[in-house]
């Protein structure tokens, strides 16, 4: 199990919490702000991330809408589950996460495309497929 930020110094306010971090991976210090705020009966933390907007939202969310949506368009637009654990040829694992885009990024950064079927390849032209589930 790599551990990838260790938690410097957390301060929360109304409606922010601010994280000061150090990354595992390269030992460089991180400022990541989370925005907090309700909606659809969520409670949502939001935060900026290179050119992208993430989202981590606490509720049920089944049948939900997507957050800042008014419907789910973007399932159709984007096939895939939301959450895949992948595997590759060399036997490398990894789980990733799809982003708005339609793409998916594992915890290293690492982004993925999806061919709408059975194989998601990496930045490296690596092709991985879905790990047999236990």
């Amino acid at each position: 199990m790599i551990t990838l930020f260790v938690i410097g110094i957390l301060v929360f306010t109304a409606k922010l919490v601010h994280f000061a971090l150090v990354n595992d991976m390269d030992q460089k210090d991180m400022v990541i702000d989370f925005r907090i705020f309700v909606e659809n009966e969520k409670a949502v933390l939001e935060m900026d991330y290179q050119d992208m907007i993430i989202y981590w939202v606490y509720g049920s969310q089944e049948d939900a809408p997507a957050i800042g949506s008014d419907d789910n368009q973007d399932d159709a637009a984007y096939p895939g589950a939301d959450v895949v654990k992948i595997v590759n040829l060399r036997g490398d694992e990894t789980t990733i996460y799809k982003l708005a885009d339609g793409t998916y990024m594992d915890r290293m950064e690492r982004r993925f495309t999806y061919n709408g079927t059975d194989i998601w390849t990496d930045e490296n032209g690596v092709e991985w497929n879905e790990a047999a589930k236990d």
